[in-house]
This record gives structure tokens, sequence and C-alpha cells, in this order.
């Protein structure tokens, strides 16, 4: 196998094209920890590959996370708090039971 055959592998990761030898990019963990030096998302992404031509292409894509965990945190704290009833809705309630208008 000579040098330019090593360099075969094009990999696609952020919209920015890469060639990287193949002793990297062979394995899946070996590419991640590569990779995650300069682009972190690459430690859960998804990487797909393709060979076209005899030329083997890599795409790593960011997988979409979440923002934190505030859902559940503000589903516990709705769940936990008290019963309450805004006082301003029974108030609308009354007024349009009454008969103002007439």
């Amino acid at each position: 196998m000579t040098k330019q055959d090593k360099l075969k592998v094009k990999v696609l990761v952020n919209g920015q094209k890469l060639q990287l030898p193949t002793e990297i990019t062979d394995d899946d963990e070996t590419l991640r920890k590569a990779l995650s030096q300069f682009y972190p998302a690459a430690e859960t992404a998804d990487i797909k590959r393709t060979k076209t031509q005899g030329v083997e292409t890599i795409t790593v894509v960011k997988k979409a996370g979440t923002k934190g965990n505030a859902q559940g945190q503000i589903i516990a704290a709705l769940t936990a708090a008290p019963e309450h009833f805004n006082p301003i809705l029974a108030f609308h309630d009354g007024m349009q039971d009454d008969d103002i208008g007439d």
C-alpha cells in the first residue's frame, strides 16, 4: 500500500472536508478520539460510511441533543406545587354570568 493509498479516505465533519490516514479511519472509536480533540461533538456523533469509485467517504454528523433537563424539572415542580385557583378567573366567570348590559 502506497502513501497515497493510505490517504484515500475523505472525512466530512461540520461542513469541512478532511483526508485522514486509514489507521485513524478504519475504526470508529479511533476516529472519534482523533476528531474529538478539535470537534468535541464527534464523541457522540453518528458516523456514516459510503464508498464511491474506490474512495471511502465518512460523514460525521452531530447528534441532536437536549439543552438540559429543564422539561423534567418543570414538570416535577408543577406536580409538586399546591393546587391554586387564580381569583381573577373566578371574577371573570362571575362577570360572564351577570347580565350587565341589559
